[in-house]
């Protein structure tokens, strides 16, 4: 939280900043945390939430909540000019004033007034300098309806005593560096039915294994009952129906009184048939069973550490834990995942189809900061080394691994870090950045070792 006392310095080191540039494709990226666009690959960033500001950030933002404040945002300011920044009533506002358009397009001096008071994070769009548009929240006390006249919160001061001066490119830095923790957070919310439904899955597994068990176990005592319906027939004159029971070579059986002795024995037959036919099947229910138990347990530490992104493409494209997808979801299953190698510590790790490179690429290992490496101007397999910004001998065995793993000798690799590659069109498919590439006319001792001992990640 920026002090009190800081707060001019703050907004004036913003407005140098920020001053005759345009604003662009505002997006609520989290709940209360807006971004704009204000050059290739920088954003102003405005936190409602949390460790409330506004500052400079380089990550790219996708879009994650639509709201009507955000509309009559992007309606009015989707090209705005920053004409001016001041702190507003001597407090934690900024008055943002903009030139935008109106909806009939012409050019319109707006101020979006942000609030950044601790627990009160506000934003609220006015023309003519305090007729309010829109307000991002309501407040108890306060009117911030369409057409009212724009009024600040009551000031809740306090004496700050700080002798430090305010320096914005540390705390730009400070806040970028929190972002992952926002990130984290909408990771884990789009996770949670997911990480619910698998800790689900493995329970209801289990309960099945023990039932199948418990059953199979059963119907083995009944497989000789078809010799005791034999006994009957063989015994119909001797056996006495009405004591409810016969003695079958010492042992006491139970009859049904309410039924006659060629039902009974017909009753065993059935028995014995239907304990046969439960045992044939128990091993295949059980070991189905155990398969789903045990993919839910391999997809549980994927979804619990998986980044939004990753999330994303889990619910968008491919049908979790359920045996029918829905509409063209495809089935994820245990195929999917890559193999894994290893050398000297560092994992590798390469898919074997379109549809295993898709899902290492995009799913499995989703941090910007791993490098992502393809035998150039050929199919073959995507490969991952998970190192952040690995050196040149991680990246020399990653290029012969990719090479070995798209079945070839000898070729050029391209590499980059995984955050230079997007989706392309089709399932496996990826577009480049910016990437470099190595020749490779021979491969290494080690890392023909390593992919001999290569295994199916988990």
């Amino acid at each position: 939280m920026i002090r009190l006392r800081h707060f001019p310095s703050y907004v004036a080191e913003l407005k140098s900043a920020l001053l005759n540039r345009k604003l662009r494709l505002f997006k609520e990226f989290a709940p209360g945390h807006f971004a704009a666009s204000i050059s290739k690959g920088n954003s102003l960033v405005i936190n409602l939430k949390g460790e409330m500001g506004c500052y400079l950030s380089p990550t790219a933002f996708a879009p994650a909540l639509t709201s009507p404040f955000l509309e009559a945002i992007k309606k009015r300011l989707s090209d705005a000019l920053v004409l001016d920044l001041r702190p507003y009533n001597d407090d934690r506002i900024i008055d943002f004033r903009l030139q935008g358009y109106n909806e009939v397009f012409h050019p319109t001096v707006y101020d979006l007034y942000v609030e950044l008071m601790p627990g009160r994070g506000n934003m609220v769009l006015c023309e003519d300098s305090f007729r309010i548009i829109a307000s991002y929240r309501g407040e108890a006390g306060r009117l911030l309806l369409k057409g009212a006249s724009y009024l600040p919160p009551e000031r809740k001061l306090s004496e700050e005593t700080d002798p430090t001066a305010f320096d914005l490119a540390g705390y730009n830095q400070e806040m970028v560096d929190k972002e992952a923790v926002i990130f984290r957070q909408k990771a884990a919310e789009l996770a949670a039915p997911l990480i619910s439904l698998c800790k689900r899955k493995i329970k209801s597994s289990e309960k099945k294994v023990r039932q199948l068990n418990q059953d199979k176990l059963e119907a083995e005592s009944h497989l000789h009952d078809g010799d005791k319906g034999n006994f009957i027939f063989m015994n119909l004159d001797s056996i006495d129906l009405e004591s409810g029971y016969m003695d079958f070579y010492g042992e006491k059986v139970a009859l049904n009184k309410a039924k006659s002795l060629t039902e009974n024995a017909e009753a065993f037959f059935k028995r014995a048939k239907k304990a046969r036919a439960t045992i044939e099947n128990a091993d295949n229910y059980i070991e189905l069973a155990k398969r789903e138990g045990e993919e839910a347990a391999s997809l549980l530490p994927l979804l619990q550490n998986a980044g939004e992104e990753a999330i994303k493409e889990l619910l968008e494209r491919y049908s979790i834990l359920e045996r029918k997808g829905k509409g063209k979801k495809e089935r994820l299953s245990p195929a999917l995942y890559p193999y894994k190698a290893e050398i000297g510590g560092t994992a590798y790790l390469f898919g074997h189809n379109a549809a295993s490179n898709d899902f290492l690429s995009f799913v499995y290992d989703t941090r910007k900061t791993h490098y992502w490496l393809h035998v150039k101007d050929t199919h073959g397999a995507h490969l991952l080394i998970q190192a952040d910004n690995p050196t040149d001998e991680q990246i020399q065995y990653g290029c012969e691994l990719a090479i070995l793993a798209s079945n070839k000798e000898e070729g050029e690799v391209i590499y980059c870090p995984r955050g230079n590659i997007r989706k392309g069109k089709e399932k496996g498919q990826v577009v480049l950045g910016e990437y470099q590439s190595a020749l490779i006319r021979r491969i290494s001792p080690e890392a023909r070792e390593a992919y001999g001992k290569r295994e199916k990640a988990k």
